[in-house]
């Protein structure tokens, strides 16, 4: 098994960073503040400050299950 080595683009070799760990090239990405977040999921924040299940807040709001459970573990609620 041999590696292979890659040329990268100039405009990809900025927006990536090689991980030692994966021993491969990964994107750096992007992350909305808390704070944005608070904002444009304030009405799933605050169902989840009323103890309502999951999947009620998320058909209530049209938002995935997903995003609903990741904001209860990121706003710890």
């Amino acid at each position: 098994y041999r590696k292979r080595e890659y040329q990268l683009s100039a405009t990809v070799r900025e927006s990536t960073v090689y991980s030692e760990r994966w021993e491969s090239w990964e994107k750096t990405g992007y992350r909305k503040p808390k704070e944005e977040k608070a904002e444009q999921y304030s009405g799933v924040l605050k169902l989840l400050g009323k103890n309502y299940p999951v999947k009620m807040i998320s058909k209530l709001e049209g938002v995935s299950i997903s995003t609903v459970q990741k904001l209860k573990k990121e706003f710890c609620l």
